[in-house]
C-alpha cells in the first residue's frame, strides 16, 4: 500500500480485504472507507456474519461440498441420489450449479 497516509486501523482493514480474490487496493479501499462510514451495528453484523461462517460452516476437502448445521439442504436430502457423483473445481461451482438446478442427482446421467 501507498504511503502511510491511513491511520494503521484502517490500513490493516485494507491489506485484509485486498486478500480477497478479485479486490485489488483500490477497491479494497473503497470498502474499508465504506465500512468506516457504514453504522457500527451494520459493521458488528458482517463481522459477526464472518465468525459464525467460520464456526459453523466447514469445507469437506474430499467432496467439496459446503456443510454445516442449516448451510444446504442438499448436504443432508434424503431424496438424493447416493449412486452418482459431480465432480466441481471449486465449492462456489456446487452451489451455482444448484442454484441454476443443472444437475438433479436423483435423476439425470451423466455417463459419458
Amino acid at each position: 500500500m501507498s504511503g502511510n497516509a491511513y491511520p494503521a486501523a484502517l490500513r490493516r482493514v485494507i491489506v485484509g480485504l485486498s486478500r480477497w480474490p478479485g479486490v485489488g487496493e483500490k477497491t479494497a479501499s473503497r470498502l474499508a472507507m465504506h465500512l468506516l462510514r457504514a453504522p457500527e451495528s451494520e459493521v458488528l453484523e458482517l463481522a459477526n456474519a464472518l465468525m459464525e461462517l467460520k464456526e459453523k460452516i466447514r469445507l469437506l476437502p474430499a467432496l467439496l461440498r459446503v456443510c454445516g448445521p442449516g448451510a444446504l439442504p442438499l448436504c443432508n436430502d434424503p431424496a438424493r441420489s447416493q449412486g452418482q457423483i459431480m465432480v466441481v473445481a471449486e465449492p462456489g461451482d456446487l452451489l451455482a450449479i444448484e442454484k441454476i438446478g443443472w444437475f438433479k442427482a436423483s435423476t439425470t446421467s451423466w455417463e459419458g
